[in-house]
């Protein structure tokens, strides 16, 4: 099941995978990772700055 994540934490997701992705074993998994990063980016960036628990 999915849980509501706030703004915060999607941009604290994407901040750890970016970290990952610099020390990731070869150049396809760094691209994956930096992938899902800019996923949870753009999540944080839909959000609504007033929504609740944003």
């Amino acid at each position: 099941m999915l849980v509501p994540r706030t703004r915060a934490e999607h941009f604290a997701i994407a901040a750890e995978l970016r970290r990952r992705a610099e020390r990731a074993p070869g150049p396809i998994s760094a691209r994956a990772l930096r992938a899902a990063a800019d996923r949870h980016e753009t999540a944080a960036r839909r959000r609504s700055p007033a929504a609740p628990g944003a």
